[in-house]
């Protein structure tokens, strides 16, 4: 879609995994399901033509099931994908490299205050046996402390 190729070309950064990576999934999902929805819908709507012409029973059952609802599946899908489209081009930032854009993706790409707390407590854990001695080597002794900096926020 030209509408996605004028959005990254304008904003590279929209393709990277912390951007619009929910939208690029969902375009591409609705892709992949738009060529056998189609399929189904023309059996369904082949299926409606042969209905009303008499002796054509035989064309009918080489059809075999059809979705009746599939041409309003088409129809639904084919909407939803511009809008999709749409999406991603309003995400593109124009000013994406600029010093302010980059610190905030900088801030988006941290780690969350939970998991921040997850590393602190694996670092806690990693050096609780060195600790427990009566002489631990200094290097447990400062990783400890920089255990409770990264629980407490300190180290960022």
């Amino acid at each position: 879609m030209d509408i996605i190729t004028t959005a990254v070309q304008v904003d590279p950064t929209l393709t990277a995994r912390d951007r619009c990576q929910r939208q690029f999934d969902l375009l591409s999902e609705l892709f992949r399901q738009l060529r056998p929805i189609a399929r189904q819908a023309e059996c369904e709507l082949e299926r409606r033509r042969l209905a009303d012409i008499p002796g054509t029973e035989r064309q009918l059952a080489r059809l075999g099931r059809t979705n009746p609802r599939a041409p309003d599946e088409l129809e639904a899908l084919s909407r939803r994908c511009p809008v999709v489209a749409r999406e991603i081009r309003d995400a593109a930032l124009p000013d994406w490299n600029t010093p302010r854009r980059i610190r905030e993706r900088s801030a988006r790409l941290l780690p969350s205050p939970e998991h921040l707390e997850e590393i602190a407590e694996q670092l806690r854990c990693a050096v609780r046996a060195s600790l427990a001695l009566a002489h631990p080597d200094p290097e447990a002794v400062r990783l400890a402390a920089l255990a409770d900096q990264i629980a407490r926020g300190e180290v960022r």
